[in-house]
């Protein structure tokens, strides 16, 4: 696991993460973590080229809340491109006013979380991303392919969703004080999945 505080302008490249147990890793460890706070912002890095393998995953029936890429908060102008993301509990999760990051052309496949509400790639209260040309395989046991919650203007360009126990897009607009707006969905493939599903 790679755990990093408030960095900047770090290249993590051509590297493998993975767990060797059928079981997966515990404790809630994700394979790449970067985390700022209001004060020193995680700006500048690129994750690319990776493989991270089975991180995340349940142990005894239950959920470990593991990642392959995590920004925890405050992770801002990060590009995340041209990695193999597979057998995670949860893909790619950006969290807690992680603004103007790049999500592209990823290869995120066979989640293990069926029936489980966990998406490949989970955007909550972070504004102004791009997720681009990635493509979600779930192998019929993945949920949702990307979920965009509490957020504002983030492009959806392009992506192909397939085999998902859930949705391919899900635009989750719930809360009331905290909306997700202004957002495009456009030019992607949605294939044996619930194509695209907004929550008013």
């Amino acid at each position: 696991m790679a755990q990093m505080l408030w960095v900047s302008n770090c290249i993590i490249e051509d590297i493998t993460f993975s767990v060797s147990s059928s079981q997966g890793i515990t404790n809630g460890c994700s394979a790449i973590r970067l985390e700022g706070d209001s004060t020193d912002q995680c700006e500048g890095n690129v994750i690319t080229k990776c493989n991270i393998d089975s991180f995340g995953k349940l142990l005894n029936s239950s959920f470990n809340y593991g990642h392959g890429i995590l920004f925890d908060a405050y992770c801002k102008k990060n590009v995340i491109d041209s990695n193999y993301i597979h057998d995670c509990q949860g893909h790619i999760f950006i969290d807690d006013n992680s603004e103007e990051n790049i999500v592209s052309n990823n290869n995120l496949y066979s989640s293990p979380s069926s029936g489980a509400d966990y998406e490949a790639i989970h955007f909550r209260s972070s504004h102004y991303k791009c997720v681009n040309g990635n493509t979600i395989d779930g192998a019929e046991l993945g949920y949702h392919g990307i979920r965009i919650e509490k957020s504002l203007g983030c492009s959806i360009l392009n992506n192909t969703c397939k085999n998902l126990y859930g949705n391919g897009i899900l635009l989750d607009s719930s809360d009331e004080e905290n909306p997700s707006d202004y957002n495009s969905i456009v030019g992607n493939i949605c294939h044996n999945c619930v194509t695209i599903w907004n929550i008013p």
